[in-house]
């Protein structure tokens, strides 16, 4: 199956993604620089996800969220940046 990242932009709609991800098929996945990684579709983990938005700098510039299948992508791409093989 085929992996998306995307960037998190600076203004985001937190309601509006965790709708888009409740509706996503498969695991997205939160990721930090340094290796964390955090299940999106979790209470747990949007529970830490949202709490870390007090940061946007970190997350908009040291992070990514990964999503697995073509349909997950259409979905998050109405609210997150895809980031692009020739920008990795």
């Amino acid at each position: 199956m085929t992996e998306y990242l995307f960037t998190i932009p600076k203004a985001l709609d937190l309601t509006r993604m965790k709708q888009i991800v409740a509706a996503c098929e498969n695991e997205i996945y939160f990721e930090s620089e340094e290796g964390d990684r955090i299940a999106l579709k979790s209470t747990l983990g949007q529970l830490i996800f949202f709490s870390m938005f007090h940061d946007l700098e970190f997350l908009h510039t040291k992070s990514h969220l990964r999503c697995f299948g073509k349909k997950d992508k259409e979905r998050l791409s109405e609210i997150l940046t895809l980031i692009t093989d020739e920008s990795r």
